[in-house]
């Protein structure tokens, strides 16, 4: 693993407002997003002043988010989640510190705490066409749900479930392993 904790470049913000509309984000946000193949809807210019429940696709990570939001705004304390942001080639594991501020804002703070190589990885792969199927990845850890509450490591679910062989890979939906769930709201207990 390639560790880069201590470099300020590699630690990625963002604040909402008391709407939850983004009303900031770092000045080395839209490198990021370049230097990650991202659309031009995750460019500063285009998320500011935007809900952030806008750019999250799942109900069920919505619903997380918006309760962890919640919580840090009326309990007033912040909290530290590990995150996965996987890439077909690599796997970026993040710390995120989602804290309050004045006024009902709340700040995320990304640290990218390290980076590892893989080989490519075909289902993460945003440009390929997909078919009408779903499989279920975790928002936060990136294993993949193969059956009711049994989720595995991304490279093992694909091989278990045969995805493989499918002359189509399915589309990605997210949602929250039970652990990645009981982690976060263990913050609050």
């Amino acid at each position: 693993m390639t560790a880069t904790c201590s470099n300020p470049e590699n630690i990625y913000v963002y604040r909402i407002n008391g709407d939850d509309k983004i009303t900031y984000v770092s000045d080395n946000w839209n490198k990021f997003a370049k230097d990650n193949g991202a659309s031009k809807s995750c460019l500063s210019s285009f998320v500011l002043n935007k809900s952030l429940w806008d750019f999250i696709e799942n109900t069920e990570t919505i619903y997380l988010y918006k309760l962890l939001v919640e919580m840090i705004r009326t309990k007033k304390k912040s909290i530290t989640i590990p995150i996965r942001c996987d890439a077909p080639d690599l796997r970026r594991f993040i710390e995120i510190i989602i804290k309050p501020l004045p006024e009902n804002y709340v700040e995320f703070s990304s640290q990218i705490i390290g980076i590892e190589q893989r080989d490519f990885l075909q289902i993460l792969d945003k440009t390929i066409d997909r078919s009408e199927d779903f499989v279920t990845i975790c928002s936060y850890c990136k294993k993949i749900e193969v059956s009711e509450n049994e989720w595995l490591d991304t490279e093992k679910a694909v091989e278990f479930l045969g995805l493989f062989k499918s002359t189509k890979l399915p589309q990605l939906t997210h949602s929250a392993c039970p652990v990645c769930y009981k982690s976060a709201m263990a913050e609050f207990i």
